[in-house]
């Protein structure tokens, strides 16, 4: 049985940009999903994606995704505005409201330096509004 989809809230843990927490937050359009973080820690950095969500079978879904990253550093001093794509796999638990899930979402800096950061790996627990 297929878990249903609902807004998710929870928390981002691995490599978030300068930071190694970051609040996390889907949710669902259609059979698609928006996603977004939140870290504040060094910067304030907001990062918005679209995933296209595929069923795995037995609550497990594979999402991609792609979109936008907002830095903000120092009191406003400076801002960064970058490119992330992101691809990982979640579980939700049929029987209780939470998600797990693991992902890799790598980003390259469009603004100033075009550099490219690839070590975004994170672990995600959620929980689920239905």
């Amino acid at each position: 049985m297929e878990t249903k989809q609902g807004i998710e809230f929870g928390l981002r843990l691995g490599n978030t940009r300068e930071s190694a927490l970051a609040i996390d937050a889907t949710m669902p359009l259609g059979k698609n999903r928006l996603r977004a973080n939140l870290t504040f820690l060094e910067e304030l950095t907001v990062a918005g994606l679209y995933n296209w969500t595929f069923s795995l079978g037995n609550n497990f879904q594979w999402h991609l995704g792609a979109g936008l990253t907002i830095d903000i550093g120092n009191i406003f001093n400076k801002v960064d505005v970058d490119a992330v794509v992101g691809t990982g796999i979640a579980y939700k638990f049929s029987k209780t409201p939470i998600s797990l899930g693991f992902d890799w979402q790598p980003t390259i800096e469009i603004v100033d330096n075009s550099r490219f950061e690839p070590d975004r790996f994170a672990f995600t627990l959620r929980y689920r509004l239905n």
